[in-house]
Parts: C-alpha cells; sequence; structure tokens
C-alpha cells in the first residue's frame, strides 16, 4: 500500500496475504498488517500503531474521509496526552463503526481503538493534505478539541500544538513568545467564529486556549502546567530562565517566579538506559539543582508515576505554594475532579518505576546509588 509514513512497512491486499503467519509481521485486523522492527520501547509500540491503522483507515474505508480530532494531532505530528487514539474522521457518507482489535508483540500490547466517523457541528472546517491524507489543518484541530475533549486533554494537546505553531525555541525566547502570542490571537479568531455561529463548548475552548503555553516541552510538562495552572494563583510560566553568577544559565521547566518556586519534570528520557548512562545523568541533575538552589529557588521533582493520582499532586503542589488552593475562576474553571478517568486503556500508566524513584531520590537529596 502507499505508505504515509515511510519508516513504517504497513502490508495490505496481495502483500498482507502473503505475510500471514510471518512472525516478523504484527496484524491489525483483517487484511492489513504491520512489519515488526523488533525491540522497541513501549511508547514507540503504541505511536507506530496509531500512524498504521490511521493509514489502513485510509486504504479500507471505501468513502473520501477527512482526518480530524485525534487522528490529525497524531497526522501532524503533536504529541497528546491520549497514546492509544481512536480513529476519527468527517465523512459525507454514513460508516458504521469498527474496531482495530488488540495488537500483541511479546509482552507488549496495544489496546483496542474504534474507527468512527465524527459528526462536525462546528463551523470551523480548514482542511489540508498531509503525506496524501486529507486532514484537519491544526488550526482547526486545536480550536475544536478544546471546545469538546475534557480538559487535561485539551490543554495538553493545545500547548504541544502552540509550541509547533509558533516554532517554540527556548534559545529565542522573545521571538518564541511572540510567535506564540500570534498563534495564540488567531486560535482565539477561530474560537471567537464560533462563539458567533453559537458552537457548543467555546467557552471553554476560550479558557484552554488562553491558559496553554507553548514552552511546555513535553506532554508530561503540560500536564504538570495543567496542575499548576489550577493550583496557583500566581499565573505559572514555562522556561524560566536562571541564570548562574559565573554565566551559566538554566531553564526551569514550570515555576511560579513571583515565590521562586519551580517544579521539573523528570520523564524517562533523562535517565538513560543503563547504569552508567543513569549515574551520569543524576551527577548532572544534582549539580544543576544545587546552582538553581543557590539563586533562591525550591526546586520540586515531578514523575510520570505522580500522575497517576493528580489529585494527590495537585495537593502536594498546594502545600508548596504559599497561597496554594483551588483557583475558583478563570483558569482554575479547566480543573475537574478526576482528569485522566476512562483513560485505562487510551494511554501508558506507569504506576511504580523503581528507576523513577532511584532517580528522584539520588537527584533530590543525595548519594548516586550504586546500581538500579
Amino acid at each position: 500500500m502507499s505508505n504515509a509514513w515511510q519508516d513504517l512497512r504497513i502490508l495490505t491486499g496481495n502483500d498482507w496475504c502473503s505475510v500471514r503467519g510471518d512472525p516478523s509481521c504484527v496484524q491489525l485486523r483483517r487484511g492489513a498488517a504491520l512489519s515488526d522492527p523488533g525491540a522497541i520501547p513501549l511508547w514507540k509500540r503504541w505511536q507506530d500503531a496509531a500512524l498504521a491503522r490511521i493509514a489502513v483507515a485510509h486504504e479500507q474505508i471505501r468513502q473520501s474521509v477527512v482526518f480530524c480530532g485525534e487522528s490529525a494531532l497524531a497526522i501532524h505530528g503533536v504529541p497528546q496526552w491520549i497514546s492509544n487514539p481512536d480513529v476519527e474522521f468527517t465523512s459525507g457518507r454514513e460508516y458504521t463503526a469498527s474496531w482495530f482489535p488488540r495488537v500483541d508483540v511479546g509482552d507488549q500490547c496495544v489496546p483496542r481503538v474504534r474507527v468512527r466517523r465524527v459528526t462536525r457541528k462546528h463551523p470551523l472546517h480548514g482542511v489540508g493534505n498531509v503525506r496524501g491524507l486529507l486532514v484537519e489543518d491544526l488550526w482547526t484541530t486545536s480550536a475544536l478539541i478544546a471546545a469538546i475533549h475534557p480538559p487535561l486533554e485539551a490543554f495538553v494537546a493545545v500547548s504541544m500544538a502552540l509550541r509547533r505553531l509558533s516554532r517554540f525555541d527556548r534559545r529565542d525566547l522573545a521571538g518564541s513568545r511572540a510567535r506564540e502570542e500570534e498563534a495564540r490571537r488567531i486560535l482565539l479568531e477561530l474560537v471567537a467564529q464560533g462563539e458567533d455561529a453559537g458552537a457548543y463548548g467555546m467557552g471553554r475552548a476560550r479558557r484552554v486556549v488562553l491558559a496553554a503555553d507553548a514552552g511546555c516541552e513535553s506532554v508530561g510538562e503540560a500536564a504538570l502546567l495543567y496542575v499548576l495552572t489550577a493550583t496557583s494563583h500566581e499565573a505559572p510560566a514555562t522556561q524560566v530562565p536562571v541564570r548562574m553568577r559565573g554565566g551559566r544559565e538554566f531553564f526551569l521547566d514550570v515555576a511560579v517566579p513571583g515565590q521562586r518556586k519551580a517544579w521539573e519534570f523528570d520523564g524517562t528520557a533523562k535517565m538513560g538506559t543503563n547504569s552508567q548512562e543513569f549515574n551520569r545523568a543524576v551527577r548532572h541533575q544534582q549539580d544543576r539543582q544545587r546552582l538553581i538552589e543557590a539563586e533562591g529557588w525550591q526546586v520540586e521533582r515531578v514523575l510520570w508515576q505522580d500522575f497517576e493520582d493528580f489529585t494527590g499532586l495537585r495537593d502536594r503542589v498546594a502545600d508548596v505554594l504559599q497561597d496554594g488552593g483551588l483557583v475558583g475562576t478563570g483558569r482554575g474553571r479547566l480543573w475537574v475532579p478526576e482528569p485522566d478517568a476512562g483513560n485505562g486503556a487510551r494511554r501508558i500508566h506507569v504506576r511504580a518505576d523503581p528507576v523513577a524513584q532511584a532517580w528522584k531520590s539520588a537527584v533530590g537529596t543525595g548519594p548516586v546509588p550504586r546500581d538500579w
């Protein structure tokens, strides 16, 4: 088949028939398989499956479709809170919803997802072509996700979309912030069009767009900012520069500058892939944190597993802040009691990670562990 993602070998039709039963290929559904690249991280397995499912749906749905929503974000390459997205599209004809079954490769599993036609009642209809696929443009997708999706998912998606649309680069903070505000202005114009037409959800979409931040470098940082946004009465900031007396400069992931309180998100990419890399990274982070604290900052660290209990994480943040508490209006209205509810099979959960715990203990309090 014509592959929209050249690094994925997707097999359909006669190609699929020729590899049935081949252990080097993973069946996506009847009539479609994905060549297995071998040992890859779970997040990469989920990402490959999501993109392959979109390409297969494009091949097998016998009508013209425009991919939208979660599928549009995946096609545009925008990271999102949901790592196992449904295949979503609009079309001019009826379509009976179907499923892509779960994918099992060794001890790795990608849960099943729906394939469904979405009816758009909003007046926003920007469409583009990405790698031969008709897809909502990123402006339209961002505005509609801000209006329709749960607040956490919407906040993360719009923050990451703003980052893409503004070409954010912390080495050029002034220029990046100017481009970010121009992108925000365009999104707010789209939201205003929806408001004028009486479209659903545009009030919340406006709050999401105003609160989202292109300075978030990852989904984890955006989720952390979501918690700070609903907890700190002073608006939190991202990529806050801290200049050392010797000329060095560090950037804080998320901070409340007026209180000199900062939060760093520690994803697995920081921690290396073996003990040597881990220990080297720990020493670097220990030096970095010590220098930042010497400038009067208090630094707290957040791991992926902390997002398994958003309420507990928000309470921890509130305990650190001098004025911590649930913000009652504006930004705080984006908070919901269980922001990640219902996403058991839609994202990768990290409930216990001894490597991450060793990292947090070592960076925050002292000696580098001998082993992990």
